[in-house]
């Protein structure tokens, strides 16, 4: 459940809006058409209708009815895929775009959407991929969206643009990975039940043997793994072939995830030069982001260094630019960091007033339970057994493990009872 909490902002805002990563919030799910009863029925989530079939005879129905294919992609851990389900795809507006236009299915990614996930390297979830009738890729996204026309635009966007890329293969075309790299995907059909990375040498002697660094299982192995420099400098020299074959914004994911192990860096050493370093890439190569990338990378640096003063600064800063509304889940994971690391009583008051805030925008469990812990510390009792006995009710409503939520009910009633 915290581990949800814990989503870095330029992930959230650039890839899922978050693509490499998942919060308390975040990590994320899909769509539709009517189809040949032959291969299949539909299911129907209210308005929008998907094929009931593998996402192998959905690709071959969208080629015959000459539609886009859609995949949504998803686990049965995924929060927000479940949000998506019972928010977005009800929705008539998105219903009745994704019906006319697309043949939609639903593909759990650790059971049979194992191999999709490693050729197009779906990492987080929800994730959504979008194919042309005759199954080449056209684009991929992640991340619950809210609002849903801003949905239905992102799908609009990506099957009108003419800039798509030229992807190397299409959807049912066979590729081989290193085992190493099959390895790193988990599969809950097989033996396999568990992520296992490889070494940086296992890596490098791959590299050796392959000298295209562009090929799909080269850019697999650069986008998902620290490859070293030799590889990433390829790819930094060389970003336009990259681009064109796989995509602006894979291509940024990297960018985004060179610039985080360099901020991994600056969290070890806690050195504001080698903060310096991971801020001045951002600032080469992720352009408009960077500015954001910034703050995101102050805020860790002044947690890390316990400069409670300057991470409130930092927050507020990217609070005011973006919206209180628009940035209910990084706040969440703000509060949930002042409440685990310090009794600052500033930073507390804050914390609870931000807090009080975000449940009143949203009645979302995560943000209950945050509310409620920080109500815990601060002292206020009675208010935060109201709290998490209102974000227990939520959670289970939505099918959630709510344990934590329960542990700290007891050590709420504990201090009501003076114990």
């Amino acid at each position: 459940m915290h581990a949800l909490k814990t989503s870095q902002l330029g992930q959230i805002m650039v890839f899922i809006t978050l693509k490499l990563a998942a919060p308390k919030v975040n990590t994320m799910k899909t769509i539709l058409p009517l189809f040949v009863a032959c291969l299949g029925f539909l299911s129907t989530s209210a308005q929008t209708k998907f094929f009931e079939g593998t996402w192998k005879e959905a690709a071959a129905e969208a080629k015959l009815q000459n539609k886009y294919l859609f995949v949504d992609c998803f686990t049965d851990w995924c929060y927000w895929c479940k949000v998506a389900d019972k928010e977005t795809f009800p929705d008539k507006l998105v219903g009745d775009f994704l019906n006319e236009n697309f043949v939609a299915v639903q593909v759990d990614m650790e059971r049979e959407g194992v191999y999709l996930s490693m050729k197009y390297r779906v990492t987080g979830f929800p994730s959504f991929l979008v194919f042309s009738p005759d199954g080449s890729f056209i684009s991929k996204f992640t991340g619950y969206t809210k609002e849903n026309s801003e949905f239905v635009e992102k799908l609009k966007t990506a099957i009108e643009t003419d800039v798509r890329p030229n992807y190397p293969s299409k959807i049912t075309d066979s590729v081989e990975f290193p085992s190493f790299y099959k390895s790193s995907f988990i599969s809950k059909n097989g033996d396999q039940k568990k992520r296992v990375n490889p070494e940086i040498n296992e890596i490098n002697k791959w590299f050796s043997k392959n000298q295209d660094y562009t090929s799909e299982q080269a850019w697999s192995l650069i986008y998902k793994f620290n490859v070293g420099d030799k590889a990433n400098n390829y790819f930094l020299d060389n970003l336009e072939i990259y681009e064109t074959k796989y995509g602006k914004s894979e291509v940024e994911d990297k960018l985004y995830a060179l610039a985080y192990s360099k901020l991994d860096t600056a969290l070890n050493t806690l050195k504001m030069e080698d903060l310096d370093v991971a801020i001045d890439f951002a600032g080469k190569y992720l352009g408009d982001g960077s500015e954001d990338l910034k703050s995101v990378f102050l805020i860790q640096f002044y947690e890390a260094t316990e400069n409670w003063v300057g991470y409130i600064e930092r927050a507020e800063i990217l609070i005011d630019k973006h919206g209180f509304e628009n940035h209910l889940a990084e706040i969440n994971s703000y509060c949930w960091t002042i409440y685990l690391k310090t009794d600052l009583k500033d930073a507390m008051y804050l914390a609870r007033e931000w807090m009080k805030r975000a449940v009143e925008t949203e009645l979302n469990y995560f943000y209950l339970d945050t509310y409620a812990a920080v109500l815990y510390k601060s002292g206020e009792y009675n208010e935060a057994l109201s709290v998490i006995d209102k974000a227990i009710l939520v959670g289970k409503d939505n099918e959630q493990n709510v344990d934590e939520s329960l542990a700290l009910r007891d050590k709420i009633v504990s201090a009501i009872d003076g114990k």
